[in-house]
């Protein structure tokens, strides 16, 4: 073999490296995901993995902080998914139970809602109030009710009627 094969045979085989390499830094932009989707997954498996408001307020705190970071469109989604979530855990809880104890455990909640808006201390209800009138809170608000009107049965929103009409009245008690 002569020199001028050799040549092309080595310049033949760097291309191809090369190529590869680059293929394979090109397939691992692709498929790595960007570090808001990992952070998104994350704030999604530490939210449901946990007991709905059971967290502390450092905690709490924390996770608004962490929400804040993400762009308003990935805010949304992670609070669409995690609100079906808990409608579908909330789903399998109550399947077993009778329509009767279905509608004492919301005549409980909404026991709850009302006594709950009647502590409220005065700083409590102004940062509520400020926070509805925000445009950020009325998006929140308009979320909550839409998402309550398509993703729940109309035999759910029947049950669910009471608890929300009580939410509503403590918000515009407010």
């Amino acid at each position: 073999m002569d020199s001028l094969s050799k040549a092309k045979r080595r310049r033949l085989v760097i291309l191809s490296a090369v190529s590869f390499l680059l293929a394979g830094l090109v397939i691992y932009g692709v498929m790595r995901p960007d570090p808001e989707e990992r952070e998104y997954n994350s704030i999604k498996d530490v939210i449901l993995t946990g007991e709905p408001g059971g967290n502390d307020q450092e905690t709490r705190r924390e996770f608004r902080r962490i929400m804040e970071k993400l762009k308003p469109e990935t805010r949304e989604r992670l609070m669409t998914e995690i609100m079906r979530e808990r409608l579908s855990q909330a789903r399998e809880k109550i399947k077993d139970m009778s329509d009767e104890q279905k509608r004492e455990k919301i005549a409980t909640m909404v026991s709850e809602v009302r006594e709950r808006f009647s502590k409220l201390g005065d700083k409590e209800r102004e940062k509520i109030k400020a926070d509805m009138k925000t445009e950020e809170g009325k998006k929140r608000f308009k979320r909550s009710i839409d998402f309550y009107y398509t993703e729940f049965t109309s035999q759910e929103r029947n049950l669910m009627d009471p608890l929300v009409n009580e939410i509503m009245v403590g918000l515009n008690s407010l």
